[in-house]
């Protein structure tokens, strides 16, 4: 592929953290000539109207994804310039606008600078720019800040082609970050993580001359008033307050279940708890989650969470006979235990995060262990095998980005190196990126599950249909939802086809004087 010949605009050669991780994740189709960096810019404060808010911006703002440092790239021309100003907007020299021309740059990206007027050399070449915010409701700044005071589920990043009206440009590349309701600090660096991975995808669709079609009407936000701020206070300090009642008096009942049912792809299906043979938690375990049907469909396998040390053991349930019940990996935290056929052999890839990386094991002889090779050095999450067209496809999340991020990397065969697909991550919005179970192939097609923890976690899943998958291009679409009543789910289903039943897990918050206590008891024993 080669190479698209990039200018960056910063100030006084300054980059924060997640742009330059975005840079060095697009090192492969870029190639930077120039760096230009202004000398002059300056953001007019309203320090009286809007005090509490730069107040604010010190205190969430500000982390390890936005400290700055001073960007150097061997070869690279600094061209350092002082802008003019027509209001509010910033205009770069004639004569550097000039030198972009001559050096034959094809895009500019943009981290520095304000508004940057668009003029007519600028025409000529795109520049791309980051707006955190979905442009069809939130342009303007600042970031995440109304998305979050208005409750909504999640916020929108995208990268775009600047033209003149703000925020209003072709869309290359889009992305949804988690909103944590209670702080707005854990929300920015949610929105800040997702952002290193939108650069490259946006000159991607640049070079095939793909954008992506939104509306970028949305209503233009300022930077709000000092009593604005004030009752943001108070929303985040009431929404505190019932998030710490919650962890210290309310815990997730989980549980497994059996249902007559088929999805109706393309819309919404709900699943009647009433209708869901409940299984029979054994005295031992608090919960039962994360099941699947053997690849026969004769058994059951789930996490159990162990009452005595808080950890996942790994169940296996013989559906002719619930009394056969053994467990086939404990003494760690073990749950998801996807299992897949490969060579005629069952192979279990449960999650091991919490203490090793990704392996694999020979169901009919638990002491074959097989690493996942390419992976050795990460800890995945949810990792769900599929294979299509003579390749293996791994699809996971990492620990620290899983509900928002989800990853593909492939291998030819079992025994070779996965490496990174070129279109991964696939998916990055909290509402369907976590997997939810294995792929499931109708004949409308490819469907893929995916968690909806935008407003909690597992409360609900969202399929989506593979449209293209291969060893260069990975496209979905959302295809509709499933949803439980009379309680929160599914977070994790399968299918026994033939029979027409879905195997699922689900959750009602329960009150408990002694559910703090249990939930610092899990966390510490996964520590």
């Amino acid at each position: 592929m080669k190479k698209l010949k990039a200018a960056i605009i910063l100030d006084e050669k300054k980059i924060k953290n997640w742009e330059k991780a975005a840079l060095e994740d697009a090192l492969d189709i870029i190639d930077i000539k120039l760096i230009l960096s202004c000398k002059n810019t300056k953001v007019k404060k309203s320090i009286f109207k809007n005090f509490l808010y730069y107040v604010l911006n010190i205190l969430a703002l500000k982390n390890k994804y936005t400290r700055s440092s001073i960007l150097k790239i061997p070869g690279a021309k600094v061209i350092d310039f002082y802008c003019s100003y027509v209001g509010a907007w910033q205009a770069i020299p004639e004569e550097v606008s000039e030198e972009l021309l001559s050096n034959n740059v094809d895009v500019v990206i943009k981290f520095g600078m304000s508004l940057l007027i668009i003029d007519e050399n600028l025409k000529k070449i795109p520049v791309l720019s980051y707006h955190h915010g979905d442009p069809s409701k939130y342009r303007g700044r600042p970031a995440g800040f109304y998305e979050v005071l208005y409750n909504e589920d999640k916020s929108g990043i995208m990268v775009q082609r600047l033209t003149n009206q703000l925020d209003a440009g072709e869309v290359l590349a889009f992305a949804e970050s988690k909103l944590v309701h209670h702080s707005y600090k854990k929300s920015a660096q949610q929105f800040y993580q997702v952002s290193e991975f939108l650069l490259r995808k946006a000159l991607i669709n640049l070079k095939n001359d793909r954008f992506f079609s939104i509306k970028t009407d949305g209503k233009n936000y300022r930077l709000p008033s000092n009593l604005t701020v004030f009752r943001f206070f108070l929303v985040l300090l009431r929404r505190k307050i019932n998030h710490v009642i919650y962890g210290a008096f309310f815990e997730k009942k989980w549980n497994v279940g059996t249902v007559k049912f088929r999805p109706d792809m393309g819309s919404e299906s709900v699943i009647s708890l009433s209708e869901v043979d409940e299984f029979e938690i054994e005295s031992r375990y608090s919960f039962y989650a994360d099941p699947f049907f053997s690849v026969d469909c004769t058994k059951v396998r789930l996490e159990a969470l162990n009452k005595k040390n808080g950890l996942g053991d790994i169940l296996e349930i013989d559906l002719s006979d619930f009394s056969k019940t053994s467990v086939l990996l404990s003494g760690l935290h073990y749950s998801y235990p996807f299992s897949f056929l490969n060579n005629g052999l069952e192979y279990l890839l449960p999650e091991v995060a919490s203490h090793s990386h990704q392996y694999f094991l020979n169901l009919s002889n638990s002491q074959e262990i097989s690493e996942v090779k390419g992976l050795e050095s990460k800890r995945i999450v949810d990792a769900t095998l599929f294979n299509s067209d003579g390749l293996w496809y791994l699809f996971f999340g990492y620990n620290d980005s899983a509900h928002t991020v989800l990853n593909l990397w492939f291998a030819k065969s079992l025994d070779e190196n996965f490496i990174k697909h070129p279109s991964s991550p696939v998916c990055m919005s909290p509402s369907s990126a976590r997997m939810a179970g294995r792929i499931l192939v109708t004949d409308e097609g490819m469907f893929r599950f995916g968690q909806d923890n935008s407003r909690g976690y597992g409360a609900s899943i969202t399929i989506l249909k593979i449209t293209n998958i291969s060893s260069t291009f990975y496209e979905e679409k959302e295809y509709g939802k499933i949803r439980m009543s009379e309680g929160l789910g599914p977070h994790t289903l399968d299918f026994d086809r033939p029979n027409g039943v879905a195997l699922v897990d689900y959750y009602k918050n329960e009150f408990s004087l002694f559910s703090g206590v249990r939930r610092f008891k899990a966390l510490a024993a996964k520590v």
